[in-house]
């Protein structure tokens, strides 16, 4: 019997033996909703005439990249709630 392994059996082997002996012992699942989704958009700075066409498009949420001090995201929360 012929007990010498090529190269690329070696490998072949020593891979799948090094992912079975990484993988979780514990069986994955899929992550669990927390309700239904919703459809939101990322937008710059939060103003009204950005939010109108938003709103009319049937999205429900928008998040916003605008870097500001307090008192400006406290006026862009403002008008983000009125079209709530």
């Amino acid at each position: 019997m012929n007990t010498s392994l090529s190269r690329r059996q070696f490998l072949t082997r020593t891979a799948a033996l090094g992912a079975v002996a990484l993988a979780p012992s514990f069986p994955l699942r899929a992550a669990q909703s927390r309700g239904r989704l919703r459809r939101a958009m990322i937008i710059g700075e939060v103003k009204e005439d950005a939010l109108k066409p938003l709103k009319e498009a049937g999205f429900e949420g928008v998040e916003t990249t605008h870097i500001c001090p307090e008192a400006d995201a406290a006026k862009g929360s403002a008008v983000a709630s009125r079209w709530a």
